[in-house]
């Protein structure tokens, strides 16, 4: 079985020969013993192997891939075309369905003899009856990338012990959920949260024991970013501390900004006040140069930011990046939204690459640059002045279902040290005011905490919904909510 024992201690001079599953009259020899750090995926093949020599034999498919099931539609690149797969178990995320719990089982599969004995391997692919099973998809998967082994493309099969020649868990044996677009380039994140994240960019530069040593490594200076009262309840503690090669309160005094920021408020006791419903049609995008924080402009919002009450809405329509300059907002927290183009969030915490069809919460008092690497971007900002995100409760839902924890992603520790003029600008009651800086405020070498920034893909978010009759409310929809002091109502929820 799955399960069984291997003796790694020594190998056998000659290996013994059993039957090919497929076509008894071929011989192959067995694969020599693994170290122990690959036994595990050794079984994952083993698994595999078993489940196809079950099947019937029936009508050859296609050889060249092993199917894995669940997530959002993918494209199948490459790959002839097959009937969706059936469900591997009860979920519907392909990085649960590990190939040792695939269940090819039911399915009409023939593999061809191999030529070398040496070079056994069956390649299956698995199919399904039925063209349109609602929430399941395939994820087609080269056999020569199973347990994460890379092999030879030009290679007409995979012997069994290059296709365990790496960990079970490695993260290229299972494919990421599909994606509209693309990030333009590969960031690396830390997952899950609330999380208490710990992140380095050089190895050594965390103290260890201690947030404050008198010497830090690296004689790097340190700070502590609080996003709550220091008496709060442990439960509700945010903070992080930050190792960074100059420390960032040494600027000259903050003055106004030079450009108009009429277009930018926080505080909605003197606006316009109607009962009308009211929609905006999104703005044009312009044709003149303007960065990320000149583009925004406010369109509605309740109670101020002076008062530590209420949210606004902001909206953007930007054409170039924040080139030598970045933005702290004092105010609230900001959730961004974009609809057009991608956006790359550059923060003190590192990079966070968030397209259309993902969000991207930046908490108070983070200092961050918006790039644009797709061109012009336009979209959406919900900035909330009072408390911060959190994920709703689920109540009787039960445990799972909406937003997942485990899939909201936050940046690992990325630094620049680059000396010269930057502008660090500070939004403080929706009044924008700028310093100088003889460095970049970038240059955190390391972090740990929970006050952190972070995105999520929204095509990983689980709906619920009425089974056998009317319509739930719609907060069924909710994936993150701003808690106000009264239980259950919320200053707002996206």
């Amino acid at each position: 079985g799955a399960s069984r024992s291997l003796d790694t201690r020594a190998s056998t001079p000659q290996p013994p020969t059993r039957t090919h599953p497929l076509s008894p009259s071929i011989l192959y020899p067995l694969p020599q013993p693994p170290p122990a750090g690959q036994i595990q995926a050794r079984r994952c093949a083993n698994a595999v192997r078993r489940a196809a020599a079950r099947l019937p034999r029936g009508r050859t498919l296609s050889e060249k891939t092993l199917c894995v099931v669940g997530g959002a539609p993918h494209a199948q690149a490459a790959t002839p075309k097959l009937p969706l797969a059936r469900p591997c178990g009860a979920s519907r995320h392909p990085n649960s369905c590990a190939p040792s719990a695939l269940r090819l089982r039911g399915y009409r599969v023939a593999s061809q003899a191999p030529r070398r004995r040496a070079t056994f391997w069956p390649r299956v692919a698995a199919s399904c009856r039925g063209e349109a099973k609602p929430g399941f998809c395939c994820f087609f998967l080269p056999v020569r990338r199973l347990c994460g082994m890379a092999t030879a493309a030009a290679s007409p099969a995979v012997t069994a012990s290059r296709a365990v020649g790496a960990e079970h868990d490695a993260p290229a044996a299972v494919p990421a959920p599909a994606r509209q677009q693309q990030e333009p380039e590969q960031l690396e994140y830390q997952w899950g949260f609330g999380n208490t994240f710990s992140s380095e960019a050089l190895p050594g530069a965390l103290p260890i024991g201690q947030n404050n040593p008198r010497v830090c490594p690296y004689g790097l200076y340190t700070e502590q970013l609080s996003g709550t009262a220091f008496t709060v309840p442990r439960r509700e503690q945010a903070r992080s501390w930050l190792y960074r090669i100059k420390p960032l309160v040494t600027h000259e005094p903050y003055h106004p900004l030079q450009f108009p920021a009429e277009n930018l408020t926080a505080d909605f006791s003197g606006g316009t006040v109607t009962p009308n419903q009211l929609r905006w049609k999104p703005f044009p995008l312009p044709t003149e140069k303007v960065d990320w924080v000149r583009s925004l402009f406010t369109m509605c919002g309740a109670g101020s930011a002076a008062s530590k009450e209420g949210y606004a809405i902001h909206m953007y329509a930007a054409t170039e990046d924040m080139a030598g300059s970045s933005l702290c907002n004092a105010d609230g927290d900001f959730l961004i939204v974009p609809q057009h183009g991608a956006l790359r969030v550059k923060t003190e915490f590192g990079i966070v690459g968030v397209a259309p069809t993902e969000i991207c919460v930046v908490p108070r008092g983070v200092h961050f640059q918006v790039e644009l690497p797709d061109g012009a971007a336009r979209g959406y900002v919900l900035e909330v002045f009072q408390s911060h995100f959190t994920l709703p409760d689920l109540g009787p839902i039960g445990s799972n279902c909406l937003a997942s924890p485990r899939d909201f992603a936050a940046p690992v520790a990325a630094y620049e040290d680059i000396d010269g003029p930057f502008t660090c600008m500070h939004k403080l009651e929706g009044h924008l005011f700028s310093a100088k800086h003889e460095f970049s405020p970038f240059n955190v070498v390391a972090w740990h905490g929970n006050y952190v920034p972070y995105k999520y893909d929204l095509n990983r978010f689980c709906p619920v919904n009425a089974v056998a009759f009317d319509h739930p409310d719609p907060s069924i929809f909710t994936v993150l909510t701003a808690p106000s002091s009264i239980p259950g109502c919320a200053v707002a929820d996206f």
